[in-house]
C-alpha cells in the first residue's frame, strides 16, 4: 500500500515537472503577446477644454514691518502653491498658463494580449493614469493658500504655512471647484494611448475599454487583424504557494532600447526614419509572500485587511518603471498575475495582482463580476 502510494506520488510529481517550461520557452511562446503601452493625458477644464495648471507664485511675502522674506528659502523665484480642500492638501489649480505647470503625464507601461482580436490587459495606472496618485517632486515644498482670498496663509507667528506635495492626490477626484464653482469641472483628456508590439516599429492606436473600480487593472483594445498571439490566463490564486517560480515580462525603462533605421520606398516621402524597436525584458524569481486581503471576511473574530489588496510579493528585482501592466507567468506558462509595482528600501521587491481581477473585466454582463 504505502510503497505503491509513494511510487504513484513520485510518478505524478515527475509528470508535473515535465509540464513545466523554462523561462526561455515562456518567452519564445508568449513573448509576442507582451506589448509596450505609451500614454499621455492632460487635465482640462470641462467648460473650454483648456489645459489646467499647478499654480506657481512669487517666492516672497511681506512680514510685519513691511520687509519681504522668501516663503521657502530655496533660492527659487517661483514656487508651487497648495490649497486645503475638505481637510486634504491639493495642488492649487489654475487655468492661467503663464502662472503654472501643466497637470498631465506622458509615460509608458506594459500590457499583454488576451484575445486574438486585440483586447489587452494592463494596469489602471497605465491606461487610466489620471485615476491614480499623481507624482510630484517631493522637494516641491510650497505655501498653503487661503481658499477665499488666494493669499498665502500665515500661522500665529506671522510665518507662511508650508506643506510638502500630497502623496495621494488623484486628479480625477480633485475636490476643487472650477471657475463657475462647480465641482467636477476638471477632467482628463487622453492625448494618445499607443500599443507597440515586439520588434514592430509601427504602433497601434488603442482605445480605453474598461477600468476596474477596485483593483489596479484595466482593459484596452487595438484594432488589429484578428490573428494576434495571446496568453493563456489561469486563476490559481487559491492554490498558488509561497516559493512558486514565476516569470515576469514587460518593458522596464531601465532596459536599453533598440533603435532601427527604416529606409523609405515611398516616392512622396524619401526620408529615412529612426524608430524604437520594442523588445520585452524577462525577469525571473519566486513568490516571496502572498498577501490575502479580505474586504469583509472575518476570521477568528478579526477583520483581515491589507492596504495593497490581494497581492503577490515577488523576489524579482530587475523590473522597474515601465514594467507596470506586464504579465506574470507561472512555471507552466500560464499568466497568473499582473505586475504593478516595485519598492526599494535596503532591498528591492516587486508586486503582482492576481489575474482573477483582470479576468473579471472580460466578463462583461456577468452579474458576479466586480
Amino acid at each position: 500500500g504505502r510503497g505503491l502510494d509513494s511510487l504513484g506520488a513520485a510518478v505524478g510529481r515527475a509528470s508535473e515537472l515535465a509540464k513545466q517550461l523554462q523561462p526561455s520557452e515562456i518567452a519564445s511562446t508568449y513573448g509576442s503577446a507582451v506589448v509596450q503601452v505609451d500614454f499621455s493625458w492632460k487635465l482640462t477644464y470641462r467648460g473650454t477644454g483648456g489645459q489646467v495648471y499647478h499654480r506657481m507664485i512669487e517666492n516672497g511675502y511681506k512680514a510685519k514691518g513691511g520687509k519681504v522674506f522668501p516663503i521657502v528659502d530655496n533660492g527659487r523665484r517661483f514656487i508651487p502653491a497648495y490649497v486645503q480642500v475638505q481637510g486634504d492638501i491639493e495642488p492649487a489649480l489654475t487655468l492661467d498658463q503663464n502662472s503654472g505647470r501643466a497637470i498631465g503625464v506622458s509615460s509608458r507601461g506594459s500590457g499583454f494580449v488576451v484575445t486574438s482580436n486585440g483586447f489587452i490587459l494592463t494596469n489602471r495606472h497605465v491606461a487610466y493614469n489620471w485615476q491614480t496618485w499623481y507624482r510630484f517632486d517631493p522637494n516641491d515644498v510650497g505655501p498653503v493658500l487661503d481658499p477665499n482670498t488666494g493669499a498665502v496663509m500665515l500661522d500665529a507667528s506671522g510665518s507662511p504655512v508650508l506643506t510638502r506635495p500630497p502623496q495621494q492626490w488623484i486628479p480625477a477626484e480633485t475636490k476643487q471647484a472650477g471657475p463657475k464653482g462647480d465641482i467636477g469641472d476638471f477632467q482628463a483628456r487622453v492625448e494618445y494611448l499607443m500599443v507597440r508590439f515586439p520588434k514592430d516599429p509601427t504602433p497601434f492606436e488603442a482605445s480605453n475599454v474598461r477600468p476596474s473600480q477596485r483593483h489596479d487593472v484595466a482593459l484596452i483594445k487595438v484594432d488589429a487583424p484578428p490573428t494576434l498571439s495571446y496568453v493563456n490566463m489561469v486563476d490559481t490564486y487559491d492554490r498558488t504557494k509561497q516559493g512558486d517560480a514565476v516569470t515576469v515580462m514587460g518593458y522596464p525603462g531601465v532596459s536599453e532600447e533598440v533603435i532601427t533605421l527604416i529606409k523609405s520606398r515611398d516616392m512622396f516621402n524619401r526620408e529615412s526614419q529612426q524608430r524604437i524597436l520594442p523588445e520585452p525584458t524577462l525577469s525571473t524569481g519566486n513568490i516571496g509572500k502572498i498577501i490575502r486581503a479580505a474586504d469583509t471576511e472575518v476570521r477568528d473574530g478579526f477583520m483581515t485587511f491589507a492596504p495593497s489588496g490581494d497581492t503577490y510579493q515577488l523576489t524579482i528585482n530587475s523590473t522597474g518603471g515601465g514594467n507596470s501592466g506586464g504579465p506574470m507567468f507561472d512555471a507552466f506558462g500560464n499568466v497568473i498575475g499582473i505586475f504593478f509595482a516595485g519598492k526599494t528600501t535596503d532591498a528591492q521587491i516587486s508586486f503582482s495582482i492576481p489575474i482573477r481581477y483582470g479576468m473579471e473585466l472580460l466578463k462583461i454582463g456577468d452579474p458576479t463580476a466586480r
